[in-house]
């Protein structure tokens, strides 16, 4: 792969002179009067030195590591602070430091200290009994990277769990996918989320600063109690818990500013006039020259792409924690203010939430409450706007897209005139959100507990859409239709969205020996709601006045939709020492999703799991190897994840009816629908290896899976000829049906070291994912071909399903260069006598003398050879560094902003193309008509290597020395500065090689989405 260093160092230093200026303010207080701690960690057991003992000063990011022989040595601001000793496997001890230089310590064995909890599907489990493939991530690693969207902050950090970003936009999520594809449907591979228990099929926009801990149920055994929802996994999210003792109160808060730094290479007037020429030479019939129709060309030089970016743009958080109680009744109170300025016009997010968290326990009885809220309001950057900017000429006159009335100067006015009325939309996204759950648990006898778990979810939002009335005129003031927009119109749409859910759970555990048995039977009842409401008006009297009744021909929509989802829920853990662990499951869910017949389906799951390193034969080595699990996990998981009502044909009120002299609005069926559709099923088979070295140093977790996906469901295009009706907006030529089979098979691999060199601690983590795809069958042995790159015009579909490829492929045909020589040229007209030198030579894959559809071949896709990510965290008396880097390797990607500005002669590549005074070109000439061989989109031409690793994110911070903030009533006092995506190495020369979407087959285009931008960020974390 081709690494090219995709960055701006003038932008990058001019806003990092601050970084500067801030290290050396921090190195003001790195010189204050310090205490100087040494000494020895042992085992209490066999007086052998520990290595990697973690050391911190209690109420401050102030620590160290021991060396490979147990030594410390650690500087201190108070004489009379508390140090805290912890090690895995070891009993924690706190000491005074008491004005002693010489602190020797030993720690005592602790296996409980090995038991740290998970959080497994309704319940908990200590570590070392979990059987499943279960990831998990705290909620400091979580706030590092300083985004609203969890899903970008996890990136790269746990092994198996793919994140990509989806679009740059402000306030969109990222795309989330564990072990691969898991679904052929439109944005239905992303995993179950649960947010204390409420599941959100979708990202449920939950603020970073909200979370406690993930954990992520990657394989089905773990997920298989989730049952209908679980085939692409589930993602479980703790929020914050209060604490019993003196209440905490802490600030997070930041400022950043952010600047897109990729762009693709779009040709400058004089560049242009060239390509012209250049296309002209071979079109001598019907030559089109630039200049008779813009004869002050050479006057304009307009850069449209700049003319969208922002510089600069702002950003900023801030989020207040208050935590605390007593015994039996603490609290947890979390507010957050997000708000960031889109890096394009006329784009930008504000997000406001509060969320409340408490417990009560009194005796046997306890109770958990969550109440949250949150608004949030989005302006949405134009529809297509970077396929317009492309689309633009250089040498036209920018145009203030404020004003009503522009003149317009150049062939095909509409361009221009379309490209302001985008910029001047209107565009709005506004949502209120409110959750509330409440949890009860008693225990009626000893090991056996009662819970009830009542709670739901409400969300409204509205978008609004106002397009403004436009006037285009030419230069000789003569009116443009075609440029202008006369039917100015707006449009409310509404959502409402309201999920309960009831469970209720019976538990028991009872420990005798060396026994642990939990059984857990449940049954949950869940609804969803959705009300759909639009109202548009058109013919607006005036921009001015963009309400309802400002025009004329009203039109209504309303569509309501309920379902419904009955779970009853078995599970047996058993645990023998916590050596040997087994766990087995089963669900039984119905969904009304599917019809009368098809409704239920039985979700079993076993797995288990040997701790092989609590075995007599193994301590021989427990020096080395500390700790080692094998996992085993067979389990089988569903997805009801279609429309509602989808066994069934729709039914709508479009047509008129004749019944005598009157006409009656009626009823028609306007689709198909197949009744007999039932759950997709995923097999999980899952091998995992747990592995501890040097009493905890390091770590290493290995997997491996084979899911394979059975009766997977998918829109299936009717022939025109079938008679459903064509309409845009229900897409009801589709039918949905069980047309196939996939197998997602792959390697996860997290590995970490913790060491000291000096007094400098660091801490190495890295992940490793392999995820291998393949369709096996298909109804029939069809291949379905969808997915276009060019948003502005109608082309060729690129993407396919096709037994034995992965799903969402590039399926196109091949092509071998240019026609450089006569030769080459007589040779090729027996295929195309219309072909031309420069033109590109196609290969007749199927041989039977044309190019059609049965010469594509595999041109590559977006399931990557691999990814991986590398975090590095090293402390420093009371400094911090972070590094986080994220990569993938070996993935295609389809240049659509590439392909469009060929299209459009726009490209500066198109400078250097095939021509007798440049005969060695490989890039083809540019021709005349926009449908010429050389710009099709079902040529792999435009095909390139998407390959790329990134700097996720880079933080100095440093804790101010806790006898300086005491002084002034504060607790702890960090303050840091940091740079999200300042550099990509890449050899890909769209906009972002970072491509997902939740359309399989958009997964492999870049349909020019919004691109992602560098931010750079100052920030400060102070308790009170």
């Amino acid at each position: 792969m081709r690494k090219f260093l995709r960055y701006s160092p003038v932008k990058v230093i001019g806003k990092s002179y601050w970084l500067l200026a801030l290290f050396i303010f921090f190195l003001h207080f790195a010189g204050l009067s310090q205490v100087q701690v040494s000494g020895k960690v042992v085992s209490e057991e066999d007086k052998e030195g520990l290595p990697g003992v973690a050391i911190l000063v209690q109420g401050t990011n102030q620590g160290t590591v021991t060396d490979i022989s147990g030594n410390y040595n650690i500087s201190v601001d108070d004489p009379n602070a508390v140090l805290e000793f912890s090690f895995i496997g070891f009993k924690t001890q706190v000491i005074r430091i008491g004005g002693r230089s010489t602190i020797d310590i030993e720690l005592g064995l602790d296996i409980r200290s090995l038991q740290e909890i998970v959080v497994i599907g309704y319940g908990e489990q200590t570590k070392r009994e979990v059987t499943g493939a279960i990831a998990q991530i705290k909620s400091e690693e979580i706030n590092k990277l300083g985004t609203f969207d969890f899903g970008t902050a996890i990136q790269g950090q746990l092994a198996g769990v793919s994140v990509r970003a989806g679009s740059g936009a402000p306030g969109q999520n990222a795309i989330i996918n564990i072990r691969g594809v898991s679904s052929f449907l439109e944005g239905q591979s992303e995993p179950l989320y649960v947010v204390d228990g409420i599941p959100f099929n979708t990202n449920p926009n939950i603020t970073p600063q909200e979370i406690e801990s993930i954990e992520v149920l990657k394989d089905g055994a773990s997920a298989a109690i989730y049952g209908t929802r679980a085939s692409a996994g589930v993602i479980l999210i703790t929020t914050k818990k209060g604490k019993a003792g003196q209440m905490s109160v802490t600030l997070d808060s930041y400022y950043g500013i952010q600047n897109i730094i990729s762009s693709i290479d779009i040709a400058n007037t004089r560049e242009s006039l060239f390509i012209n020429d250049l296309e002209n030479r071979f079109n001598l019939t019907n030559p089109a020259y630039i200049l008779p129709n813009n004869p002050d060309a050479l006057l304009h030089d307009t850069d449209w792409m700049d003319e969208l970016l922002v510089d600069n743009a702002p950003m900023q958080n801030h989020n207040l924690t208050l935590t605390g109680g007593k015994e039996n009744l603490t609290f947890s109170l979390v507010g957050n203010f997000f708000s960031q300025d889109g890096s394009l016009i006329n784009s930008d997010y504000q997000k406001e939430s509060l969320r409340a968290n408490t417990t009560f326990e009194e005796g046997k009885f306890r109770v958990q409450t969550t109440l949250a809220v949150n608004h949030d309001l989005r302006t949405n950057a134009p529809w297509g706007m970077m396929y317009r900017a492309i689309q633009n000429a250089p040498y036209l006159p920018g145009i203030s897209p404020n004003e009503e009335t522009a003149a317009i100067t150049g062939a095909n006015p509409e361009v221009l005139g379309g490209f302001v009325n985008i910029l001047r939309q209107e565009s709005t996204n506004e949502s209120n959100g409110f959750q509330g759950n409440i949890r009860l648990s008693y225990e009626l006898l000893e090991g056996l507990t009662l819970g009830a778990h009542v709670g739901g979810n409400v969300r409204n939002q509205t978008n609004r859409l106002f397009q403004p009335s436009f006037t285009a005129f030419s230069a000789e003031g003569e009116f443009l239709p075609n440029a202008s927009n006369l039917n100015p119109f707006v449009e409310f749409r509404n959502f409402e969205n309201i999920r309960t859910i009831q469970e209720y759970t019976i538990n028991y555990t009872r420990e005798f020996g060396k026994h642990k048995v939990t059984v857990l039977a449940g049954n949950t009842y869940e609804t969803i709601e959705n009300d759909d409401r639009t109202v548009r008006s058109q013919g607006l009297t005036s921009n001015d006045t963009p309400t309802l009744r400002n025009g004329s021909d009203p039109r209504v929509d309303q569509f309501q939709i309920r379902n419904t989802l009955v779970g009853f829920v078995g599970r047996v853990l058993y645990s023998f020492n916590s050596k040997y662990n087994i766990s087995a499951s089963i669900r039984r869910d119905g969904s009304s999703r599917f019809g009368p017949g098809n409704r239920w389906g039985t979700f079993p799951a076993i797995s288990a799991a040997w701790n092989i390193s609590d075995e007599p034969f193994f301590q021989a080595i427990k020096n080395v190897v500390s700790d080692f699990k094998i996992r085993y996990g067979y389990a089988l998981t569903g997805s009801d994840r279609i429309p509602n009502y989808a066994f069934a044909p729709q039914v709508l009120a479009h047509t008129d009816y004749i019944f005598g002299d009157d006409i009656s609005r009626g009823l028609s069926q306007v689709s198909f629908a197949d009744p007999n559709i039932k759950w997709e099923t995923n097999v999980s088979n899952n091998l995992g290896f747990d592995l501890q070295f040097l009493q905890g140093k390091a770590n290493l977790t290995v997997d491996l899976y084979r899911n394979t996906k059975e009766d997977m469901l998918q829109n299936v295009r009717t022939a025109p000829s079938d008679g459903a009706w064509n309409n845009n907006q229900f897409n009801t030529d589709l039918v949905i049906r069980n047309i196939g089979n996939m197998v997602n098979q792959g390697i996860e691999i997290a590995a970490g070291y913790n060491l000291t060199i000096g007094e400098v601690g660091l801490n190495l983590a890295a992940t490793f994912t392999r995820n291998v795809n393949e369709v096996t069958s298909l109804a029939d042995g069809q291949t379905i071909i969808e997915g276009t790159p060019n948003v502005l015009r109608r082309s060729e579909p690129v993407s396919a399903l096709k037994e034995g490829l992965p799903a969402g492929a590039l399926f196109l045909i091949p092509t071998t260069g240019v026609i450089k020589t006569q030769e080459e040229l007589d040779a090729y007209q027996q295929l195309d006598p219309n072909a031309q030198l420069g033109d590109l030579r196609y290969t007749d894959v199927s041989g039977d003398g044309q190019i059609n559809d049965d010469d594509r071949v595999y041109s590559g896709s977006t399931v990557a050879d691999f990814e991986y990510g590398f975090n590095i965290n090293a402390n420093y008396r009371g400094f911090d560094l972070s590094l986080q880097f994220f990569g993938v390797e070996g993935i295609e990607v389809f240049n659509g902003p590439r392909h469009f500005a060929f299209v459009r002669k726009r490209h500066r590549d198109l400078v250097y193309a095939w021509s007798p005074e440049n005969a060695d070109s490989n890039i083809p000439t540019p021709r005349t008509g926009l449908e010429h061989p050389n710009v099709r989109s079902y040529s792999d031409y435009f095909v390139e290597d998407g390959s790329f690793l990134r700097v996720r994110n880079i933080i100095i911070g440093y804790t101010l020395p806790k006898s300086f903030v005491t002084k002034y009533g504060l607790k702890n006092l960090r303050v840091y500065a940091s740079a999200q995506n300042p550099i990509t190495w890449t050899g890909y020369t769209g906009f972002d090689p970072e491509i997902a979407s939740g359309n399989i087959y958009e997964s492999a285009i870049d349909l020019g989405k919004y691109p992602l931008a560098a931010t750079y960020r100052m920030g400060l974390t102070l308790g009170l």
